[in-house]
């Protein structure tokens, strides 16, 4: 990917402000809507990786998953939709905590994840 093209792609998904009659909490939640779920795309493309490195394909078939879940969370909050992208981006790290934790264990702590993201949003 060439740097015009990353700088490009920044300007557009930048370009949009919140949704017209959005509140200022509303409009609070858009702008970390888009700066966290690029972030949490490429998390879980790293986290996929990983985990087909280390032979865990349960997890890497659900990081799949969660990087297209994540795409869609950035085009429902850009789509003004912010409730359903916040409610559904909740589920998808609760769901992340719950199989990371059934396949790989307690000890590898991802039941964890959720209070470590809680806490970066904070």
């Amino acid at each position: 990917m060439s740097p015009a093209l990353v700088r490009k792609s920044v300007r557009w998904w930048r370009a949009l402000g919140p949704p017209p009659g959005a509140t200022v909490a509303e409009a609070r939640f858009y702008n970390v809507a888009l700066v966290g779920t690029p972030i949490a795309g490429l998390v879980h493309v790293s986290l996929l990786l990983l985990f087909a490195g280390l032979g865990v394909w349960p997890m890497v078939g659900f990081n799949i998953g969660s990087v297209f879940a994540w795409c869609g969370i950035a085009v429902a909050c850009r789509a003004g939709a912010l409730r359903f992208g916040l409610a559904f981006g909740v589920v998808e790290v609760i769901a992340h905590a719950v199989v990371a934790t059934r396949a790989l264990g307690w000890e590898s702590g991802f039941h964890l994840f959720p209070l470590t993201v809680a806490i970066i949003l904070l």
